[in-house]
């Protein structure tokens, strides 16, 4: 499995509780780009929240969104530096 499949198999699922908490029920994130940046020696993130209550749910974006991509980051990123670029869309 892709590193970005997987990651994003860990926020939506394992830190499910934790996503719907920050941002409602139904809220997931999906993860767009997950590349590696040679000049930069990190991974960069593009992550997307997708949320139902636009005015419930930007309390804590954009970190709540760092929060979890970092907590799902450990899971499968082996310490390797990591630079995240979250966006919202409504669902």
């Amino acid at each position: 499995m892709k590193k970005k499949q997987l990651l994003q198999k860990v926020i939506n699922h394992s830190l499910k509780n934790q996503l719907t908490l920050m941002f409602g029920e139904g809220s997931y994130i999906s993860i767009d780009v997950l590349d590696y940046i040679r000049s930069k020696k990190c991974y960069l993130v593009h992550a997307r929240l997708y949320i139902t209550n636009i005015e419930e749910g930007m309390d804590l974006f954009p970190d709540g969104v760092n929060m979890l991509i970092n907590l799902g980051w450990k899971v499968i990123g082996k310490g390797q530096p990591l630079l995240i670029l979250p966006s919202v869309d409504v669902k």
